[in-house]
């Protein structure tokens, strides 16, 4: 109970005033010692409540907080303003949609929408997987880091295994990628994590300009002709600038 309780402790020291905090600031505030605020830190950050900074090395909230709050914060959470975007972006193409975010290496799924095909592409809510081994939402999430943010992100050696003959698989192909996602403004995956599959994502930000979040819609090859893929882009990229001016949020 008592490591819970210095748990919430280290929560409540962030707020609105306070957004980003060191480890010897939080540790003044409640009086305890930097190695035991540090392990605190540590696991809030495992489970997803808190995100150390690349650059100051402080810690600000991650996205648990958000997903927790979704239910009562209505509108102003990113997953609430994203619903009825999602929404109509589902509804135009009866395609799957889906809103992610980067946990270190990692995408994370926030939330989703189902299309009526009985065959789709989509992750489940809390699907976790590497942001560097093609999938849209990763690259767009990748695309606008600076070097010294992205190398820690990538494998050591530079080299991963492939999905398909298609996959990128070494840090200097993604890289070459990456510049053309920022170059349009989107990522395309086209076959590259999965046969048959062809996935467009664009970039939500912050009032900052950071990324904070990406709009994906995959799909089947199958269901789609030059001129619906066009469209579907089009509709994504829309939905994520609209979703950057609902959420005021600094990445």
């Amino acid at each position: 109970m008592r490591s819970a309780e210095r748990l919430l402790q280290v929560l409540k020291c962030f707020g609105g005033t306070k957004p980003s905090l060191s480890v010897a600031e939080i540790s003044r505030e409640l009086d305890l010692a930097q190695s035991t605020v540090r392990r605190l830190l540590d696991t809030l950050e495992k489970h997803g409540f808190v995100k150390q900074g690349d650059a100051d090395r402080h810690y600000r909230l991650h996205y648990e907080p958000i997903r927790l709050a979704a239910a009562t914060l209505g509108g102003s959470s990113l997953v609430a303003a994203a619903g009825p975007i999602l929404d109509e972006i589902r509804d135009s193409f009866d395609e799957a949609v889906q809103l992610a975010v980067r946990d270190g290496a990692d995408v994370v799924t926030l939330d989703k929408r189902a299309s009526s095909h009985q065959i789709e592409a989509s992750h489940r809510i809390g699907h976790r997987y590497p942001s560097y081994r093609g999938s849209a939402s990763g690259r767009v999430l990748l695309a606008w880091l600076a070097e010294d943010a992205l190398a820690p992100l990538l494998p050591r050696g530079g080299e991963w295994p492939a999905y398909t003959a298609r996959s990128v698989t070494d840090g200097e192909g993604l890289r070459r990628v990456l510049a053309q996602t920022r170059k349009q403004g989107h990522a395309i995956n086209d076959r590259e994590t999965t046969d048959g599959l062809w996935a467009v994502a664009a970039p939500v930000r912050a009032l900052d300009g950071g990324i904070v979040a990406a709009i994906c819609v995959p799909c089947p090859t199958s269901r789609l002709s030059k001129q619906r893929r066009a469209e579907i882009t089009a509709a994504v990229k829309q939905a994520a600038r609209r979703l950057s001016d609902a959420v005021p949020f600094a990445a």
